[in-house]
Parts: C-alpha cells; sequence; structure tokens
C-alpha cells in the first residue's frame, strides 16, 4: 500500500513538474509580490516617521526581490505560458526604485 502511494505521488510530482518549471521559484516570487504590492497599500504621508521607516525597509526587501525574481523568471521560462500569466499579473514589480 504505502508503495504504492509512493509511486503515485512521484508520478504526480513528475507530471507537475513535466515543463520543468521548479515551483519553488515561482511561490518565493509571488510571495515576495503579494507582501510588495500589500506594503505599497500600507503608506500614507499621514504615517509616523517610525511606521514609514518600517515599510520603506519592508519594501525594499520584499519588492527588491520580487524584482530580482521577475527578470530572472521572465529570462529562464521565456515563451512558457503559465510563468508569464503569473509574470503578468504582478508587472508593477518590474519597475521598482529602491527607497533611501
Amino acid at each position: 500500500m504505502k508503495k504504492n502511494l509512493l509511486v503515485v505521488l512521484l508520478f504526480f510530482y513528475a507530471i507537475s513538474n513535466a515543463d520543468g518549471i521548479a515551483g519553488n521559484e515561482i511561490a518565493e516570487f509571488k510571495e515576495n509580490a503579494e507582501v510588495c504590492n500589500h506594503l505599497s497599500g500600507e503608506w500614507g504621508s499621514e504615517l509616523p516617521e517610525e511606521n514609514k521607516r518600517e515599510i520603506k525597509i519592508n519594501m525594499n526587501s520584499s519588492c527588491g526581490k520580487a524584482k530580482v525574481l521577475y527578470w530572472k523568471l521572465k529570462k529562464k521560462y521565456n515563451g512558457n505560458k503559465r510563468v508569464s500569466i503569473v509574470l503578468k499579473k504582478y508587472e508593477d514589480v518590474k519597475n521598482f526604485q529602491r527607497w533611501d
């Protein structure tokens, strides 16, 4: 029974990665892009300086990582429809400029 389950799991894993996409790369990109988008919605000039500073630090981290991963994935999976759909959804991160 355990052997059959293992075979089935390996089969589904192989199918899910048949196009050569590493799911963890996409997941890491999506996570950083989501945090980036969330933090950009939190920004407000009326916030206390400490909150603004913390948001800037976190945006520089998550948006910066998302930007790097965006271009890496775009190059690595050029022409892959699945990846292109994900990248299009978070396209705004490609132009992120670090806040100082």
